[in-house]
């Protein structure tokens, strides 16, 4: 392993990498079978005759399957093929870091997007779709590898929406909640019903012209019963002159696997866009524990897990200026590609704000920058597999996600004090006290669940509960 984590670049690895990587693992697997020890050197490994020449250029990458034949191997073979969902949870990762890019920038100051539900989403809107619209939505939803075919999408959601909801006994809530409007005259195809019980997504064909403003009403009350009331007015209007609006919403409960205590909550300066001049004083949660740790020149992140192990929250703070689009891309995609892999347990005194916001946006404004431009005209997005109509308007692609971060973990309203723990500090210390970056990750898969970034707090009020 440390031969591999030396070995590791920013980037893609060469398949002469994940083979010595892979003897090594072989070997120590054959070795503890057989209850002995096994020391493996790096000059060991460089003593191996690998054919270089021929393979050092070539990369592994995700999808792909590799297949090591040698004399060198225990066993002679080793295959890897990444599972369904995790070829799955590579589209949503690079979709969702794609779409944060391209954000309205007046909506920056506080993100949190839901990458699971956003992507399940459109993902029945590709498969629904056809002619150019499909070739777009194929390419912005990353669905780039020949295996990844509209039957195997459908097939890997049902299984990934499965997944989300089986955490037996139940240690968090994940909240996926979409449905379409359709005006009248549009109807589903017989043949794509069963494609919309897969991705969990009802269906409601109304008037918009007559009865578009009681549609949304019904649509915001049946939203805000399935999230316990934390997300609300979700659809403020439909336009009578679209043929279908998508509406999407998602949120997370979750406790701390390492609870902090709100008796070591204390107020501390946060410096809104790292500015010295632009600083306000918010609570700040404080709790020590051995955590994943990772630090490099780039950027220092800590992992905190919710209860259960299935999901963790990670902080990212940047080394370098995040005002940068591109510089903000770059480091969500080193963070979620390669710096979540290498992070190693640590015993860190981690200090965070406590933050709640609502997150709305027209998802539709951002796709249309990404390349699908068949939903920026109208009449011209292509749903001839979804519907009997050919080609329709798009009304919106509504999404909204609700965030609380206290000391009790995630989106819990109200919460139980907790008692004074007497803080032991530890030699590596994580304040987040300036513009930071968090993702939600599904561990078992690798998929991010939830994005965002906090450039700005606002000055600490008396919170108002919200919620049950």
């Amino acid at each position: 392993c440390a031969f591999f984590k030396s070995k590791v670049t920013r980037g893609r690895l060469s398949k002469m990498e994940l083979l010595k990587f892979l003897v090594c693992f072989a070997a120590l697997a054959m070795t503890m079978a057989q209850d002995k020890i096994l020391v493996i050197n790096e000059e060991d490994l460089e003593s191996i005759d690998f054919d270089e020449e021929k393979d050092d250029e070539q990369m592994v990458d995700d999808g792909e399957t590799v297949i090591i034949e040698h004399d060198e191997v225990p066993g002679g073979i080793i295959e890897y093929t990444p599972t369904k969902i995790q070829v799955l949870a590579s589209s949503i990762n690079k979709f969702s870091i794609v779409l944060y890019n391209h954000l309205p920038r007046a909506y920056r100051h506080q993100v949190c997007f839901g990458s699971f539900s956003i992507m399940n989403i459109m993902s029945l809107l590709y498969i629904g779709s056809a002619g150019r619209t499909e070739e777009e939505l194929k390419r912005v939803l990353q669905y780039k590898f020949a295996v990844q075919t509209k039957s195997l999408i459908s097939e890997t959601f049902s299984q990934a929406n499965d997944l989300l909801d089986s955490s037996k006994p139940r240690q968090y809530m994940f909240n996926r909640s979409d449905t379409f409007l359709f005006n009248e005259g549009s109807r589903v195809n017989l043949k794509f019903r069963s494609e919309i019980d897969k991705f969990l997504v009802p269906v409601t064909v109304v008037s918009f012209e007559e009865k578009g403003r009681i549609a949304a009403l019904a649509i915001n009350h049946w939203l805000s019963a399935r999230t316990k009331g934390y997300l609300n007015e979700v659809l403020s209007k439909v336009d009578p002159r679209s043929d279908v609006i998508a509406v999407d919403v998602s949120y997370i409960k979750g406790v701390w696997k390492n609870k902090f205590s709100s008796f070591n909550t204390e107020k501390k300066i946060f410096y809104n866009k790292g500015s010295s001049t632009n600083d306000t004083i918010v609570p700040m949660m404080r709790m020590t524990s051995n955590l994943e740790y990772f630090d490099d020149e780039w950027l220092t992140m800590v992992a905190l897990p919710i209860k259960g192990d299935i999901f963790s929250v990670y902080f990212l703070l940047p080394k370098i200026p995040v005002e940068a689009p591109p510089t903000t891309l770059n480091i969500f995609h080193y963070a979620i590609k390669e710096a979540a892999f290498r992070m190693e347990l640590k015993h860190v005194t981690v200090t965070i704000p406590k933050f709640r916001f609502e997150y709305a946006l027209n998802v539709s404004r951002s796709l249309c920058d990404m390349g699908v431009k068949t939903l920026c005209r109208r009449g011209v997005f292509n749903l001839a597999t979804m519907i009997n109509k050919k080609k329709v308007t798009v009304g919106g692609i509504i999404h909204k996600t609700f965030v609380d971060i206290s000391e009790a973990g995630i989106n819990l309203g109200t919460h139980r004090a907790q008692r004074f723990v007497d803080i032991e500090e530890a030699n590596i210390t994580f304040v987040v006290d300036r513009p930071f970056q968090f993702s939600i990750i599904d561990s078992r898969s690798g998929m991010v669940l939830f994005l965002g970034s906090v450039d700005e707090l606002p000055k600490h009020t008396e919170e108002k509960k919200k919620g049950n």
